[in-house]
């Protein structure tokens, strides 16, 4: 078993991660989670939805990030990637954390105005980016009727807990 906790997570792979400053504790306080960011890995960088825009980031600018262990197939992979990739240079989503609140609350009774800003692929959070890359690569992880894109980093922190991805050496507390 490879680590959970390092520079990469092997291409195509989700990195959840605590980042510093006062909207990550925001994003943390408000979602009750121990993470705020989500970031993908290339095989050669990451790439990170972060304000003012999706953009690049070289391996070494996270620590202690943790990674998704899917069982990924090069094709697969590169599909997660690729959709990634071009997502470059597009706005990161302030709107979004709204509609994305609304998503979580009301699941499948959420208003149509908010579904197709959720689903649409103009504007970017981290997590939404890391939802739809895999989408894209064929990987759907929410079975619980949210929205497409209805998710935030501790959705992921979540999701790990319940998959065995988490380090045992980390107390993650379990959002309700």
């Amino acid at each position: 078993m490879r680590p959970l906790v390092n520079i990469s997570g092997g291409k195509g792979q989700i990195g959840i991660v605590r980042t510093h400053g006062f909207s990550s504790w925001l994003i943390r306080l408000i979602t009750r989670a121990k993470v705020n960011h989500c970031i993908i890995d290339t095989g050669t960088d990451l790439i990170s939805a972060e304000y003012p825009v999706v953009r690049r980031r070289p391996y070494g600018h996270f620590t202690n990030i943790i990674w998704s262990q899917f069982d990924l197939t090069t094709k697969t992979s590169n599909k997660i990637i690729d959709f990634a990739t071009n997502q470059i240079g597009k706005p990161y989503g302030v709107t979004d954390d709204i509609a994305i609140g609304v998503g979580i609350i009301f699941h499948d009774h959420t208003p149509g105005t908010i579904m197709r800003h959720l689903s649409s692929d103009g504007q970017w959070i981290c997590s939404e980016l890391a939802d739809a890359s895999l989408r894209h690569g064929g990987i759907h992880i929410w079975n619980d009727n949210r929205p497409t894109g209805a998710v935030f980093p501790g959705s992921f922190e979540n999701f790990y807990r319940d998959a065995g991805w988490l380090p045992k050496h980390i107390l993650f507390s379990k959002r309700t």
